[in-house]
């Protein structure tokens, strides 16, 4: 969809990217404008024409209006990214509020076109919701084993495991000793995914969720804990008896596609970004000395003051790799209950 609303009025198909035909992409501004972009009538048609039964175009719209007033900065993003990500949403029939977990509205930075992008991303909750409409699965959830806790060996051979916690035990985040995710199949079968601190960790440091510093923000930062019980759902969710309808499956493909997008951003070499921008941010990875000294000058023949971009926290020209992604950076200030 990503071609559909880059005019930014909801009712054209001008079938290329706007950056690409050397139109600039024009950002949201307000509320109203969300509003009207939103109850075009080419909108209405498109996200009735994917909505689930138990969702509304007029309940998506409201959706969005609180996403934007819970997290300004959605206004800041091209009218552009942002329907494509409200579609995104739609295809998957997850809300994008953040209200109940299931899926966000986050704003990044994208450097190399100086301005900020909307991209829809699925909460833990939300995979966990796709995952009980399986026919196959009949439930599921993922559990955080903390210091203190009993933990006592799991069985590969029948799929299970003890875990005991007392009501002394510390759950904060620092005592955080890893994770795992139980499914039971409706055949009787069931499947555990554990994940231990230090697995969880790479995956964290794998995050493009860093700032121009190569310091985690977003989520992994903000929100731990609802992290890491997304990070072994997804681990977990590879293992699960799904067809390619079922809507976990749909699920699990969209976030391959938005680990590879926001990687193939951090390939790029960016222009120098807002100092204030924090959230969701893109990392810059390494260019050599001709594109910094190009950077440079184009950035003085505008009139303003830079350096050019710093070294990624990967260290190498390629970024980090890709990792699981909500972590791919949410707007963490604006999200009280993140993944």
């Amino acid at each position: 969809m990503a071609n559909n609303y880059q005019n930014g009025n909801g009712g054209g198909h001008n079938g290329a990217l706007a950056t690409a035909s050397g139109r600039p992409e024009v950002e949201v501004a307000n509320r109203d404008t969300v509003a009207d972009l939103l109850q075009s009538e080419y909108m209405q048609q498109s996200l009735a024409a994917v909505l689930p039964k138990h969702m509304t175009p007029e309940k998506v719209v409201k959706l969005v209006l609180v996403a934007c007033s819970r997290n300004p900065k959605l206004l800041e993003c091209t009218k552009g990214s942002l329907l494509n990500s409200v579609m995104e949403a739609a295809k998957l029939g997850l809300p994008c509020d953040g209200t109940l977990g299931q899926g966000y509205l986050v704003p990044f930075w994208n450097g190399t076109i100086r301005k900020r992008e909307c991209t829809f991303i699925p909460g833990y909750r939300g995979l966990i919701k796709l995952a009980r409409q399986s026919q196959q699965i009949a439930d599921i959830r993922a559990e955080l084993v903390y210091a203190g806790d009993h933990f006592g060996e799991f069985d590969l051979g029948t799929q299970t495991l003890d875990h005991k916690r007392g009501l002394d035990v510390d759950t904060a985040d620092e005592n955080i000793r890893g994770a795992y995710m139980v499914a039971e199949f409706k055949d009787g079968g069931r499947h555990i995914e554990i994940m231990t601190m230090t697995q969880l960790l790479a995956i964290m440091q794998r995050s493009p969720s860093k700032n121009r510093q190569g310091e985690i923000v977003g989520p992994w930062k903000t929100d731990f804990a609802e992290m890491c019980r997304k990070t072994v759902v997804r681990r977990g969710a590879k293992y699960l008896p799904m067809s390619i309808e079922d809507p976990l499956a749909q699920a699990l493909e969209y976030n391959n596609g938005l680990d590879d997008k926001l990687n193939k951003l951090l390939e790029l070499p960016a222009a120098p970004t807002p100092t204030d921008v924090i959230e969701g941010e893109v990392g810059e990875a390494k260019v050599n000395k001709a594109q910094e000294h190009k950077i440079e000058m184009q950035t003085r023949a505008e009139g303003m003051e830079s350096s050019p971009p710093r070294q990624g926290a990967g260290g190498g020209s390629d970024g980090p790799a890709a990792t699981p992604a909500p972590d791919v950076s949410l707007e963490p200030s604006a999200i009280d209950d993140l993944f």
